[in-house]
């Protein structure tokens, strides 16, 4: 027996009504369509720009790894640069101390993970070092000023000169620039004893991944040398006073 049109749409809405109610509850709980809540799902801590570039160094194949490494090293040398600049701060520039201890952080980083030092970072140390030179020790800003100059000049013309020897670069202006920056902190007396922690670091930290058998360091393999300058920058920062000449630092 068949049954009135009427009947039959009835049927059908009756029908229809179950399943728009299981999609309403679903657009409750999932405010976003399915493929926004799967792209949700893939992002990084890291810039996209930092997940893509791989450590020179490290040659680490998952990223993932290698992100979560990063951020854990980055954790532990940001507890010592605190625990240091509180410590050891020159008087008067515990502020400033700490500010300058973030900054060579952040440039340690990305200088590690993309082999470059962003020139807004290296800028921001420049004109932090001028304030603690304008408040701490105005009467020595000479020596800050041949500091940020000659420290500049000087890995400048090793990097040309590298260049003009072996046909390629093998040092980033960027280098120079932090180098500089951090002469203007320490004054001209503190280059060398900068340069000799830096220098000394590498060696070390070259070394170690060659024994450990993280990766096989040859004279092609780029190093990311901003790391060390800053290390270097921190400790004669920290420790200066104590054994460049007074006066000059």
């Amino acid at each position: 027996m068949s049954l009135p049109g009427r009947h039959l749409r009835a049927i059908a809405i009756v029908k229809r009504v179950p399943t728009q109610l299981t999609n309403v509850m679903e657009r409750r709980r999932h405010p976003f369509p399915q493929s926004h809540r799967q792209a949700s799902t893939s992002i990084d801590f890291w810039p996209s720009e930092w997940s893509s570039t791989r450590c020179p160094l490290v040659g680490q194949k998952d990223e993932q790894l290698h992100n979560k490494l990063t951020i854990i090293l980055t954790g532990l040398a940001g507890c010592a640069l605190l625990a240091s600049g509180i410590s050891l701060a020159p008087p008067g520039t515990l502020a400033l101390t700490l500010c300058l201890g973030a900054l060579l952080l952040g440039l340690s980083v990305i200088d590690f993970r993309t082999l470059t030092l962003p020139d807004t970072l290296t800028a921001s140390t420049v004109l932090l070092g001028i304030l603690m030179v304008w408040l701490t020790r105005p009467e020595a800003w000479r020596a800050h000023l041949i500091g940020g100059l000659v420290g500049y000049g000087i890995l400048v013309m090793v990097e040309l000169g590298y260049r003009h020897l072996r046909g390629k670069d093998g040092l980033g202006r960027g280098d120079a620039k932090l180098l500089g920056a951090l002469g203007v902190w320490t004054g001209w007396a503190g280059l060398a004893p900068i340069m000799l922690v830096a220098s000394a670091s590498a060696l070390v930290g070259v070394i170690g991944l060659s024994a450990l058998g993280i990766r096989k360091v040859d004279a092609d393999t780029p190093i990311p040398f901003g790391p060390f300058i800053a290390l270097g920058g921190w400790v004669v920062w920290l420790g200066g006073r104590f054994f460049l000449p007074t006066g000059l630092y």
